[in-house]
């Protein structure tokens, strides 16, 4: 049984994904000490802020079209027609986002308007791009480009002395741009747009919009709570132990993508391996040497807490929630994913409210480890009914 498992496509997926973000993730572990020993933790803080605020804004960029696009290729087998016309509607409306975000923050007289507007297009058109892989089951070329991302950030840090958090923000510019240029022209000119096709597609997609517009307002408001009860200061600890802890949801999502290319053929959720088991385990080896690491490397105030190991705890619970959404992709109930995420969401930031004012990061992990038990219990009591 084992010997035909690791002869299926469904774990050479598991590798070319599990390799593309080990290589991504080891050069982001190298890009976390970089910025927290080079930026003071206020910056460090204030460039999380932006990042995750991006990260709200963006669903509406794109419509979340690459869900759609995927959902529309696995189940109907025709990925090239509605590569076209996702990546051309999405190109749009990025750029619509884009301009709109300039004028915006221009009026509103904010220092990093310009190369803020053009991240949000490059973020907003980096999971369009990233898709068409997955949509054509590339699994290989999505795992490459998908971690050439922060190389070529660190390259262009490296290369510039005394960098600030602008000089940040236009390396991932460049290297966003770097990949998603080639790939769009490579594929803009194939198939003719459909509107038809272009409705199918947001059917599919629309749920996603708001499963991840909730995800970061739960994330957003955690930073703005501790803004206003403590500091900037905290975020920026904050950010670096909720990017050690994403390397257990990284995993998570690596055996959520290799699973998704599969089950709309096979029917059924079809492994041989306990992925709790897995992420358990991961979780221990994470929590036992990371102090190591943050501890040598970084500066005193990043040193590991109390918080650093809730947020490990939280991380794992958010892989037990991702994996179970697999479950929701076989029987077409994707409404439920969303469902889900709204009641733990907002259960998050209600308990974030009193917890933060008292325990500051220590409140803002606590929250979170319960909003995704929530998340991961709520998945599995929609799924048995």
């Amino acid at each position: 049984m084992m010997d035909k498992y690791f002869k299926s496509s469904v774990f050479k997926d598991v590798i070319y994904f599990f390799f593309g973000a080990v290589f991504g993730r080891f050069f982001s572990v190298i890009l976390t000490p970089f910025l927290a020993i080079t930026l003071s933790p206020a910056e460090l803080g204030e460039y999380d802020m932006i990042i995750s605020t991006l990260l709200i804004v963006t669903p509406f960029m794109n419509l979340q079209l690459n869900e759609g696009q995927l959902l529309y290729s696995l189940k109907e087998k025709k990925p090239s027609k509605s590569i076209y016309t996702s990546l051309v509607f999405s190109i749009l409306t990025s750029l619509i986002g884009s301009i709109s975000s300039y004028i915006i923050l221009e009026y509103l007289t904010y220092k990093y308007s310009f190369v803020v507007s053009l991240l949000i297009f490059s973020v907003s058109m980096w999971p369009i791009v990233l898709t068409i892989f997955r949509s054509k089951n590339q699994s290989f070329l999505y795992a490459l480009f998908s971690s050439l991302v922060t190389p070529i950030l660190l390259i262009y840090l490296y290369a510039t002395p005394n960098f600030n958090i602008e000089t940040v923000l236009q390396g991932l510019v460049l290297a966003y741009s770097i990949i998603i240029i080639p790939i769009i022209l490579f594929n803009i000119n194939k198939y003719n747009f459909s509107f038809e096709l272009l409705k199918k597609i947001i059917r599919y997609s629309y749920p996603f919009i708001f499963n991840t517009l909730f995800w970061w307002i739960q994330s957003i408001a955690l930073r703005y709570l501790l803004i206003y009860f403590d500091s900037i200061e905290i975020v920026g600890k904050f950010a670096v132990d909720f990017k050690i802890a994403s390397i257990i949801i990284v995993i998570s999502n690596v055996l959520y993508m290799a699973q998704q290319n599969n089950v709309f053929t096979l029917k059924t959720l079809n492994i041989n391996f306990n992925p709790y088991i897995l992420l358990i385990v991961l979780s221990l080896l994470i929590a036992i040497t990371a102090p190591i690491f943050v501890d040598y490397f970084l500066p005193d105030f990043f040193l590991f807490n109390k918080s650093s190991f809730i947020l490990i705890a939280s991380a794992m619970f958010q892989g037990f929630a991702i994996f179970e959404g697999v479950k929701y992709q076989i029987s077409f109930k994707s409404i439920i994913l969303l469902k889900s995420n709204i009641i733990s969401s907002i259960l998050g930031v209600i308990i974030a409210i009193p917890l933060i004012s008292i325990y500051s990061e220590l409140g803002a992990a606590i929250s979170l480890l319960i909003s995704n038990i929530i998340l991961f219990l709520t998945r599995k009591f929609f799924y048995n009914e």
